[in-house]
């Protein structure tokens, strides 16, 4: 399944290059200069948003997403 999804901040604010994995695998991508990503995977996968500077997400798969990342 084609994962269209952005990375945000708390405030809505795209982050530019946070790394998406799914996780348990060498499979990923990073968010461009509008936070958004694409990325193919299978929807029982979970996908693993890191930044520096901010907790990592671990997310379900879904079509489409926003995942919001915490400072941390």
């Amino acid at each position: 399944m084609k994962i269209i999804g952005k990375a945000v901040d708390k405030q809505g604010e795209p982050i530019i290059g946070a790394a998406v994995l799914i996780e348990g695998t060498t499979v990923g991508t990073i968010s461009d200069a509008d936070g958004c990503f694409v990325l193919s995977a299978d929807k029982d996968n979970v996908l693993s948003i890191q930044y520096i500077g901010m907790k990592t997400a671990k997310v379900k798969v879904e079509p489409e997403m926003k995942v919001v990342l915490e400072e941390g």
